[in-house]
């Protein structure tokens, strides 16, 4: 187990990544850039959405709202079952996806510039390990 000083200093260190890598992405805050990326790969319930960012229920209903206002999603009933509503990206949503995703990357790759290749091998096969 690590020292309670090291975890102190990783903690920081993630905080201060954190804060670097964070903010808005676009037109898209970091909840909503989250949130677009779980329906990239499917349409979702807000339940679904829920747990995959791990944020309550109520709170993706509100980001959904937004979202939908914005015309960056839909809702949809399902078609085996009426009752249960689809959260569904429109185009531009996916528009409004890779401008953000573009955003993030450049973020990631200013950050990352500190570092020679073999150091960021090492934070891949470390961040690999932890996610």
């Amino acid at each position: 187990m690590a020292e309670p000083v090291e975890t102190e200093r990783i903690a920081a260190a993630l905080m201060a990544l954190q804060q670097r890598l964070g903010g808005q992405y676009g037109a898209l805050s970091r909840p909503q850039f989250r949130l677009l990326l779980a329906l990239r790969a499917a349409h979702r319930t807000i339940s679904e959405l829920a747990d995959t960012a791990r944020i309550s229920s109520p709170g993706v209903t509100q980001m959904v709202d937004k979202l939908q206002t914005a015309g960056y999603v839909i809702r949809q009933s399902h078609p085996d079952d009426q009752r249960v509503v689809l959260v569904q990206m429109t185009a531009s949503g996916v528009a409004a996806l890779d401008l953000a995703t573009n955003e993030y990357h450049s973020r990631v790759e200013e950050v990352l510039s500190a570092l020679t290749d073999t150091e960021k091998q090492s934070l891949r096969i470390l961040l690999d390990k932890l996610v």
